[in-house]
């Protein structure tokens, strides 16, 4: 996994997501209008941002409960078919938080690596309601026009995006041992450095200087004080700021509408086989190498050298979307 963090943050770009925006709410806007944010604020944000011409607006706040005034105004704000707005799931407590009834809505929960890193995503869940689907999910499938989950024709248990099949995660899938593949998980693949979606200010939305013509909004918190921020493969071995919850699902909901648009292939692994031959093969070279080299200097340098190729190698493969078992390989080196 910290191989794999690492060769992620080598290969990340620059550049922040293309079709998502974040609105974004700071500790001074918290500090003006309150925390909880009140109905009407949140209301008068959705409003703004459809003015200003977003395809879709996400509103990544739970308002499960009224807060202040303004309930019935946020209420229709939040029934426009633009609008996908959060829910949770159910824990192990059994504790859920619900949207308002009538709108439209998706699950926001993040899983977590045992290591505490946010490197997967979780777009389905049976509940006993039926399938719930993830915020990003919604908001993806409704900026590219699918209206329905689509299966691969000749794999109905795998997810079509566009022309592009994302199968769901296996427990040992690339660099896990288990992990809890439960739902139907894909890999995050961060492709953007931090902060990972461009921001606007409230005070733009709201006074119309914001640019959202086709974009999704994402409003969300950037505050330190509310806790909605993860560790990521970005920040993990970088020490950078940790990545706040709504520019996660901004991660997911790019990636989803690049594997529909522009065929992004999603993460994938070699076969038990490949892995164990590849380990095999590097097993044998390092014995041969052994064999060959008796000064110690030049069997370290060779060792370092067969070392920096695999890993060089691990990096262009997942270039290609391809994790290699590179930390095992270079154990047997």
């Amino acid at each position: 996994l910290v191989a794999y963090d690492v060769t992620t943050t080598a290969l990340v770009s620059s550049d922040q997501t293309e079709d998502v925006v974040l609105l974004a709410l700071t500790d001074a806007d918290l500090s003006r209008w309150g925390w909880p944010l009140p109905d009407d604020k949140l209301a008068r944000l959705v409003e703004a941002s459809l003015e200003l011409g977003a395809k879709s607006v996400g509103v990544d706040i739970y308002r499960d409960v009224p807060v202040g005034d303004g309930r019935a105004e946020l209420l229709r704000a939040l029934q426009d078919p633009r609008v996908v707005t959060i829910s949770k799931l159910a824990g192990s407590e059994g504790h859920s938080i619900a949207a308002p009834q009538g709108v439209r809505s998706g699950f926001a929960d993040v899983p977590l690596d045992p290591d505490g890193v946010a490197r997967r995503a979780l777009l389905l869940v049976n509940t006993d309601a039926g399938l719930a689907m993830s915020f990003p999910l919604q908001l993806a499938m409704h900026h590219t026009g699918q209206d329905a989950l689509r299966p691969v024709p000749d794999k109905p248990d795998v997810l079509a995006f566009g022309g592009t099949a994302v199968p769901a995660l296996t427990p040992t899938f690339g660099p896990y041992q288990t992990i809890d593949a439960s739902g139907y998980q894909i890999m995050t693949q961060h492709r953007h450095a931090l902060p990972i979606a461009p921001r606007v200010t409230a005070e733009e939305a709201l006074s119309g200087a914001a640019l959202l013509q086709d974009k999704i909004v994402l409003i969300g918190l950037t505050s330190h004080s509310v806790k909605d921020y993860f560790s990521t493969p970005l920040n993990r071995r970088t020490g950078a700021d940790f990545a706040f919850g709504a520019d996660i699902h901004a991660a997911v909901a790019q990636q989803l509408i690049d594997h529909t648009r522009n065929g992004l292939p999603p993460l994938r692994e070699l076969s038990n086989a490949s892995e164990s031959i590849l380990t095999l093969l590097a097993a044998c070279a390092g014995a041969i190498a052994a064999m060959m080299l008796r000064g110690t200097v030049v069997a370290v340098c060779v060792w370092a050298a067969g070392a920096f190729i695999l890993a060089v190698g691990h990096a262009a493969t997942q270039q290609m979307a391809i994790v290699l078992p590179t930390v095992p390989a270079t154990l047997a080196w």
